[in-house]
């Protein structure tokens, strides 16, 4: 049995595994988070093994199903007793909240699939778990702008490693480029990353000359190593001073567009709340409230000045550019 030693956020987090390819899944999903061993307990444990025809499996025909994607092909499955996400209506992981572990059944069609592995029964049970953990996903990128936390939120594809980058380019600290983790501190909502590279495709990285060399290319996307980001290289905890929802849009010049709470709401909750107990979603969408009161909201116009958008930011929210 293999044991792989993840830290997130200060998390600590044991995956057991009997295939390299498990492995590889997880490590692809998350490249950052490896760590040496732990002598302490692990916080969360993750168990992965291969689905037999013996196994307890949630009946779909009953308990509340509730889907996780938009696509289908996750649901989150729970009965008086049980929490399971299962997948395709295949694989599955079940989950022991008071005793901190995951166990996952791995079916055989997707054993061989890192992208499975990874990014669904790894990640999102993961993200799952950490909301137990009062550290509430958000669905987005963050950087600073002179001091002051900047969020990008909105669906895949609407320029939020687009302006992410544009910002690492004119220096500015970088935190996240996807994935981030909203928590309650000193009367204040702040933000953690979740940690992965940088990733843009090949039409962002023209506006960009200057860092062609530092590229790493990983199928059609093209990655900014850590070592590459501007001092002090990645931010660890920020609070956040401005939301923006992007739209690209043809023309030359962006423009901001000021959002009420509930606009800014109605656009946020998409990007944030998973299927869940009632509990946790009336938690989940209260921290997101508040994030709402705390920072100043806008839609962001995104027009073709990427390169300028940090000035423009700046300019925005009365700060300058460090």
């Amino acid at each position: 049995m293999e044991r792989l030693h993840l830290d997130l956020i200060g998390e600590r987090i044991l995956v057991e595994c009997g295939e390299t390819s498990i492995r590889e899944g997880i490590l692809e999903a998350a490249p950052l988070l490896a760590c040496p061993p732990f002598a302490e307990e692990a916080d969360l444990v993750f168990t992965f093994r291969a689905r037999s025809d013996a196994d307890a499996f949630p009946d779909l025909a009953r308990g509340r199903n509730e889907a996780v994607s938009a696509e289908g092909d996750f649901v989150f499955w729970r009965s008086e007793r049980e929490r399971w996400l299962v997948v395709g209506g295949k694989s599955a992981a079940r989950f022991d909240r008071e005793g901190g572990r995951v166990a996952v059944l791995v079916h055989p069609d997707h054993a061989g699939d890192p992208w499975i592995i990874g990014h669904r029964l790894f990640f999102l049970p993961l993200i799952v778990w950490m909301r137990y953990r009062g550290r509430y996903p958000l669905h987005g990128s963050c950087f600073v702008v002179g001091g002051r936390g900047v969020v990008v939120c909105g669906p895949s594809g609407a320029g939020k490693s687009s302006a992410t980058l544009a910002a690492v380019a004119s220096g500015c600290p970088f935190v996240a480029d996807d994935t981030l983790f909203a928590l309650r501190s000193e009367g204040s909502i702040v933000l953690k990353p979740f940690p992965e590279p940088l990733k843009v495709g090949e039409g962002t990285s023209r506006f960009f000359p200057e860092l062609r060399d530092r590229w790493l290319r990983k199928g059609r996307k093209l990655l900014f190593p850590e070592e590459a980001l501007p001092p002090p290289g990645r931010i660890a905890e920020v609070r956040p001073a401005l939301l923006l929802f992007p739209t690209i849009v043809d023309q030359e010049r962006s423009r901001f567009e000021r959002l009420s709470g509930g606009e800014a709401m109605a656009r946020l909750l998409p990007q944030s709340v998973l299927p869940a107990d009632r509990e946790e979603i009336e938690a989940h969408i209260d921290l997101l409230a508040d994030l709402v009161h705390q920072a100043a909201t806008y839609r962001l116009l995104f027009g073709r000045d990427i390169a300028e958008l940090p000035a423009r930011i700046a300019e925005l929210s009365g700060a300058s550019i460090e």
